[in-house]
């Protein structure tokens, strides 16, 4: 089975993390718009944005989807920032972790850009940039699955046992 170094992998992990920042940054601007903090969404003149957020689509179990969005993201950004660390480059419950939110938000993306052509017939420009941080997500899963678990950190030499004091 391939190995990569923690550095190749700490490298990767931040690329996840910046675009999850991103696709999370966008979520929480789609929020806002349905919170009525924002009056209008910058869309352009296609009025798409509107049209697919305020679609009888635009929900998942009666909550809105930017609001799923948010929490999945932040959830991606904080376990691919921790992956960064020396402590957890190794961890695999942490790498697979990571590959499997990216997978998903890859999959969440298709799906709702499927809901925006063939039922809403609107396009949201917010939501495809969300797509496309989604599928960059999922070429670095490709990637991290492609490149191997990580190498242990190097052992350092044991340290000699402190003796008690007045031994």
């Amino acid at each position: 089975m391939a190995t990569q170094t923690p550095e190749r992998a700490a490298r990767r992990r931040m690329l996840v993390a910046f675009f999850a920042l991103a696709g999370a940054l966008i979520a929480f601007y789609l929020s806002l718009f349905r919170l009525g903090v924002l009056g209008r969404l910058a869309c352009g003149t296609s009025g798409g944005c509107e049209t697919v957020q305020l679609s009888e689509w635009s929900r998942l179990g009666g909550i809105p989807i930017p609001y799923i969005a948010s929490f999945y993201y932040t959830a991606l950004v904080i376990a691919a920032a921790l992956g960064t660390t020396a402590a957890r480059t190794a961890s695999s419950a942490l790498r697979t972790t990571i590959v499997v939110l990216s997978f998903g938000a890859f999959a969440f993306a298709l799906y709702n850009t499927a809901i925006e052509v063939f039922v809403v017939h609107a396009w949201c420009r917010w939501c495809l940039a969300c797509a496309g941080c989604a599928t960059v997500l999922a070429v670095l899963a490709v990637l991290e699955l492609r490149a191997g678990r990580v190498e242990p950190p190097a052992e350092t030499a044991a340290e000699p046992e402190a003796t008690p004091a007045g031994v």
